[in-house]
């Protein structure tokens, strides 16, 4: 009989566990992920039993960052050019990438 496979805490997982998503709301999951540093399993599992999601900065955070905010720049680009105004999940993004980036400046002392 082959060794059971546990995570890090010794715990045995053998269930699956799935939903469906919308393609904005799958980008708008895979956009969080990104930001928070950690893979997809670990960031739905602390999401669901109400765990903190504590993000620290490393380069694969760094580079969520940047990548979003490069799309956050070509968008406000676009809308001056047009007069138009941030629908508010835009906003919503841009609020929480700037309220990540604050919060990595202030746990740098």
């Amino acid at each position: 009989m082959t060794a059971r496979n546990t995570d890090k805490q010794g715990r045995f997982r053998n269930r699956t566990v799935a939903f469906h998503v919308s393609p904005e709301e799958y980008r708008e999951l895979d956009s969080r992920i990104m930001r928070s540093g950690l893979n997809k399993r670990e960031y739905l599992y602390r999401r669901a039993m109400d765990q903190e999601i504590q993000v620290y900065a490393n380069p694969k955070v760094y580079k969520a960052l940047k990548d979003q905010l490069e799309e956050i720049h070509q968008l406000l680009t676009k809308m001056v050019e047009s007069n138009a105004i941030m629908n508010n999940d835009d906003l919503k993004m841009l609020y929480e990438i700037v309220k990540m980036i604050a919060d990595i400046n202030g746990n740098k002392k």
